[in-house]
C-alpha cells in the first residue's frame, strides 16, 4: 500500500473543469479565472505529509521493499543507517550521522541486537543488526529540521496495538500519524513494514519523532532497521518519476484559460 498527497488530484480537477468550459462556453471568462485560481491555492495550501507504507508477513519484504523505493524515489543523495557499525548490545542514546541531513540520537530503551540475539519474529532487514526497543519507549530527535525519515519494522502490532508517530515540528505544534501496521490482518510473529513521510515545504520540517503504541499496557517489542533521513534540499522537486510539479500545471492551467479568451474572441468577430 502506497498513500500519496492530494495536490495532482486537485489540478487534474483543474483541468477537467477548464476543459469542460472549454466545450459548452456556460461561464464568463473572469469566472472561469476566478474558479481555476481557488483551485491553485486548494492545492497549494494543502499540504501534508506524503507518506509510503507496505506491509508483509513471515519474513517477507515484498510490499515493504516497494513502499521503500517509492519513498526513495523521491529523494537524492540520503543516507540510510543499517546498524552495522555498532557494536552488538549498545544501549541508547545512540547518535546517527545521514549525508546531507546532519545527525540524530535515537533515545529511550533502544539498544543495538544482532539476528542471533533476538527472538519472536524481529529480525533485520540489512545485514545482521537491528535496533530492539519497547514499545513505548522509543523517539529519535534530529540536530536540525529535516524534512523525510523512513524505516523497516519488525513484529510490530501483533500484541493488539496500533504503532503512531508523533511528529514534532521545528515551528512548533506536532502531528500523530498513523503507521499501517498488523494488529487488524491477524498476522503474528515475523511481520515486516516499510513507513516513510516527506514533508510537503517548509512549514512541515520535524526536529523529533516520538514512536507510540496504542496499547495502554505496552508489553510489545519491536524491531527497527534501515533508517533513512533526508533534508529539505534532498527532496526532490523536479522530474520526480515524470510527474509535473504542481506549479507547472497552474501554469499549464493559465494557458488553457487563454485558450479560452482566445477562441471566445474569435467567435465575438
Amino acid at each position: 500500500m502506497i498513500y500519496k498527497g492530494f495536490e495532482i488530484w486537485h489540478m487534474y480537477c483543474l483541468f477537467v473543469f477548464v476543459l469542460t468550459q472549454m466545450r459548452n462556453h456556460k461561464m464568463k471568462l473572469f469566472s472561469i479565472v476566478a474558479a481555476v485560481a481557488a483551485l491553485t491555492f486548494a492545492s497549494a495550501s494543502s499540504h501534508a505529509y506524503v507518506t509510503y507504507s507496505g506491509i508483509d508477513q513471515n519474513g517477507s519484504f515484498v510490499q515493504s521493499d516497494a513502499a521503500q523505493g517509492s519513498f526513495l524515489s523521491q529523494l537524492q543523495g540520503v543516507g540510510t543507517e543499517t546498524f552495522e557499525s555498532f557494536a552488538t548490545g549498545t544501549n541508547a542514546p545512540l547518535l546517527l550521522s545521514f549525508v546531507g541531513a546532519g545527525t540524530a540520537t535515537l533515545n529511550g530503551s533502544a539498544s543495538v541486537q544482532s539476528s542471533s540475539s533476538v527472538c519472536c519474529g524481529r529480525h533485520p532487514r540489512s545485514g545482521t543488526q537491528l535496533v530492539q526497543t519497547d514499545s513505548t519507549d522509543f523517539a529519535i530527535s534530529f540536530g536540525s529540521g529535516v524534512a523525510a525519515f523512513g524505516f523497516f519494522g519488525t513484529d510490530i502490532g501483533e500484541f493488539g496495538g496500533d504503532l503512531q508517530i508523533r511528529v514534532n515540528q521545528a515551528g512548533g505544534g506536532f502531528v500523530v500519524i498513523d503507521v499501517p501496521d498488523v494488529h487488524t490482518l491477524g498476522f503474528i510473529d515475523g511481520s515486516s513494514l516499510f513507513f516513510g513521510l516527506i514533508a510537503a515545504d517548509a512549514s512541515e520540517v520535524f526536529t523529533s519523532i516520538q514512536f507510540i503504541d496504542t496499547n495502554p499496557s505496552g508489553g510489545d517489542v519491536f524491531g527497527f532497521d534501515d533508517m533513512t533521513v533526508g533534508s529539505l534540499a534532498q527532496v526532490c522537486r523536479v522530474n520526480c518519476n515524470n510527474v509535473p510539479e504542481p506549479g507547472s500545471l497552474a501554469l499549464a492551467g493559465l494557458a488553457l484559460i487563454g485558450l479560452v479568451g482566445a477562441r471566445r474572441s474569435r467567435a465575438a468577430k
